[in-house]
């Protein structure tokens, strides 16, 4: 099987020999692929400063099997035109923690156009924060948008609107029980806030489509335990190590 010049991104590179890469590609046409990058790995590879993260590239392949060999990759330049920064700092290991979530939780083979231009997006919001040395809230929207599409894309996704149980719709001032693989249902107690499993009515629906900026924006902080919560349930016993990096956690 050939393949040319597929719109794509690295996410991770994995020595495989002493000259050598396996390469793990998110690639709009294929979503997540391996590929082998022979002599990748020698100082004067010109294929070692293109096999790196956060740059648009143009990606070809050849062979059969699971991973087949890298046989070109260039820079897309439709995709790289106005770029004038890399990541840097917070805004780096933001990168990181969007592709090693992208790892965890896509399927090799599974192709999410949808997702990979929401990703696309993702890096240039990431870019217009890369000169910030501190975490501010910019960041963790950012962070929070790239989780939501994530898990609806990829299937894990929960209903924010409706109770998982009676269909009725979350209501704003009620308390609800976030049950594993299933959504959030009313509580059975009147515990208020968050406590536990339990979250109020508004911060989840701060998370649906339909909230606004403001609401978002407003249920921040809760915002971001309910979101580790869902994100532990589907990530289960993988660990994502750019996450324990930020202080404080996202």
């Amino acid at each position: 099987m050939r393949v040319n010049d597929v719109s794509s991104y690295v996410l991770l590179n994995r020595p495989y020999s002493e000259s050598s890469f396996i390469v793990d590609l998110f690639t709009r046409e294929y979503g997540r692929h391996a590929v082998m990058a022979k002599g990748a790995r020698r100082f004067k590879s010109k294929q070692r400063g293109l096999l790196l993260p956060f740059q648009p590239v143009l990606v070809s392949w050849s062979g059969k099997g699971e991973v087949p060999t890298l046989t070109n990759i260039e820079i897309d330049l439709d995709r790289f035109a106005g770029w004038q920064l890399e990541l840097t700092g917070k805004a780096k290991l933001c990168g990181f923690y969007c592709n090693e979530l992208l790892a965890a939780l896509m399927q090799r083979g599974d192709p999410h156009a949808r997702l990979f231009d929401f990703y696309d997006q993702t890096i240039k919001r990431l870019l217009e924060q890369t000169s910030k040395s501190e975490v501010d809230e910019t960041l963790f929207d950012i962070l929070r948008d790239f989780e939501l599409c994530l898990i609806r894309e990829s299937g894990y996704a929960v209903s924010f609107d409706h109770d998982a149980m009676s269909k009725h719709p979350i209501l704003a001032n009620e308390s609800y029980e976030l049950i594993p693989k299933r959504g959030f249902v009313k509580a059975r107690d009147e515990t208020q806030g968050f406590s536990g499993s339990h979250f109020l009515g508004h911060v989840i629906l701060s998370l649906s489509d339909a909230a606004t900026a403001q609401s978002k924006s407003a249920d921040r902080s809760s915002g971001k335990r309910l979101m580790r919560a869902i994100l532990s349930d589907v990530l289960g016993h993988k660990r994502i190590y750019s996450r324990e990096l930020f202080i404080p956690r996202v």
